[in-house]
């Protein structure tokens, strides 16, 4: 069973839906806050994705969450990222508390130039670890930031601008935090440089995956040469540029075979592969399975 809220942009035909999250739609939640309260039993719950960004803010307990596949633990005092379109669950122990916020791009940007600004937070623009476990003077100092959204929030009469300044405040300690941490600091800072390429390649390819497949193009579409791309590609993120477009479309094929009812053909032309058996083999050189033994191995997993 498919659980979206939408459906994104239609680049093919109207009945194979393709899922880019582009631009915020009517799903688009401009801003929600709930609060993580102790349950007495577990609760089931199923993958889903949806058009606008979300944060969870774990103030104490445990548990998983999946976000595209990947797993991270939920530890007391941690922040986790979703961005649109991405596919995640989360399964908390019973005694797990915090928050979760949803907030859409344009909440977010009103009063901004830049409507690019949120997918420049290394944790929302799906190339770095979208998971932030926090020391407790860190998770304290949030908490603090935290506890005045919920305030504003409660408010009867409560304000857009004070929500949205104190939702950016968050956002800028935890990027803080984030950066902070050894290892990463050290990366960003040698790859400052390619970063600005990297960005726009990638939200290119968020776009047009769908259309194109081959490095040149995209190059082409960034005025760069493949190689000089490729070079960027491989010292940010240890992959050419050619595996990362892959990579994309077949995260996308893993998505919908999980989570849609359509068979390995329209799956394989609504990637804008022409021959589904090239796309059968495309996707078993990835990830060592055909895609109907990926959707039974994922269904046994997830689904029961």
């Amino acid at each position: 069973m498919i659980v979206f809220l939408n459906e994104g942009k239609r680049t093919m035909s109207q009945n194979l839906p393709i899922y880019q999250f582009i631009t915020d739609d009517h799903t688009s939640v401009p801003f929600r806050l709930y609060e993580l309260k102790p349950r007495t039993q577990m609760a089931r719950f199923r993958p889903h994705r949806h058009n606008f960004f979300e944060l969870f803010f774990f103030i104490k307990g445990a548990g998983y969450h999946l976000i595209d596949f990947e797993r991270f633990d939920i530890h007391s005092g941690s922040v986790h990222f979703v961005a649109p379109g991405q596919v995640h669950l989360v399964q908390r122990e019973l005694d797990t508390t915090g928050y979760t916020i949803l907030f859409s791009r344009d909440f977010f940007h009103l009063h901004l130039e830049n409507k690019d600004h949120l997918m420049q937070y290394p944790f929302f623009n799906q190339t770095r670890r979208q998971v932030l476990n926090l020391e407790p003077v860190m998770a304290s100092a949030l908490e603090g930031i935290f506890k005045l959204i919920v305030q504003e929030y409660a408010q009867e009469k409560k304000q857009d601008d004070v929500l949205r300044s104190l939702l950016h405040l968050f956002l800028l300690k935890c990027r803080q935090f984030y950066t902070e941490q050894p290892s990463v600091a050290q990366r960003l800072a040698k790859e400052q440089g390619a970063w600005k390429l990297i960005y726009e390649f990638k939200k290119l390819v968020n776009q047009k995956f769908t259309e194109i497949h081959q490095v040149g193009e995209y190059a082409q579409l960034l005025s760069v040469s493949p190689n000089h791309l490729n070079n960027s590609t491989k010292q940010i993120v240890g992959q050419t540029a050619s595996e990362l477009i892959q990579s994309r479309i077949v995260l996308e094929a893993k998505r919908l075979l999980m989570h849609s009812a359509m068979s390995n053909k329209e799956i394989a032309y609504a990637l804008n592969f022409n021959d589904p058996a090239y796309f059968s083999r495309f996707f078993r050189k990835h990830l060592q399975m055909s895609p109907s033994e990926f959707k039974k191995n994922i269904y046994e997993k997830y689904q029961h």
